[in-house]
């Protein structure tokens, strides 16, 4: 599961969604923030108004919240596919993976409400990207033993036989047919039961910060890896 979320980065970087008008935030504004933070996590993709509503962000913060995110998905993948020591090579491949199945993610955020406290509410609605059911179980097994056989060892005694340098070239020819069954089977993907979440804005004095759990369980839906919302 990623470690990040929008909390931490708006915490790392000194941001938070703030009151751009007089008489505060409106619920199309918040609605609009919403949609914006999707479309920038997720598609590379920002508007003006995006850009205006966030204290303090710029095309390049945009672009940078992007590409961190990118980076930290890849190593979901990696970890996913059994990756133990990724390469350079190995993670920039990973990541450009990642951005081309997130072409494919489909949501979208619905109106906003004000509750009684004070913070705001925006139900997402989102339709799972499925993929890694195409890449049958015994695949990882299979693609490890034979890189090791023919390498003259066995999955058994790969880790005590070799040099760490030894086996982290093994690790890196597994990754890479791995990456690429996953590469070859991506025009075939599908989407699961669609999902609603529901985004909280909590204000903290004058400004308001996304919950970061509320985010999080966003985020792990995004690209279903192991089935759940088949």
């Amino acid at each position: 599961m990623k470690a990040r979320s929008i909390l931490s980065w708006v915490l790392a970087c000194g941001l938070a969604v703030t009151l751009t008008v007089c008489g505060g935030l409106s619920e199309g504004e918040v609605s609009a923030y919403v949609q914006g933070e999707l479309d920038c996590t997720y598609k590379g993709q920002y508007s003006q108004e995006y850009l205006d509503l966030v204290e303090g962000m710029t095309e390049s913060y945009a672009q940078q919240q992007y590409e961190d995110n990118a980076q930290t998905e890849a190593q979901r993948l990696l970890s996913y596919l059994d990756v133990h020591s990724p390469t350079d090579q190995v993670n920039e491949r990973a990541v450009q993976l990642v951005k081309d199945i997130y072409t494919s993610a489909r949501y979208t955020a619905g109106e906003g409400t004000k509750l009684q406290s004070g913070d705001f509410a925006v139900e997402v609605t989102l339709s799972p990207i499925e993929l890694f059911h195409l890449i049958p179980e015994e695949t990882y097994r299979q693609v490890w033993t034979e890189i090791c056989q023919e390498h003259g060892t066995t999955p058994d005694l790969a880790i005590a036989s070799l040099s760490d340098a030894e086996y982290q070239a093994l690790d890196e020819e597994y990754a890479n047919q791995m990456l690429d069954g996953v590469e070859a089977v991506l025009p075939q993907l599908t989407y699961g039961q669609e999902q609603s979440v529901t985004l909280r804005l909590q204000r903290e004095g004058e400004s308001y910060i996304l919950a970061s759990d509320d985010w999080t369980a966003l985020d792990d839906m995004i690209i279903d890896y192991t089935g759940s919302y088949r």
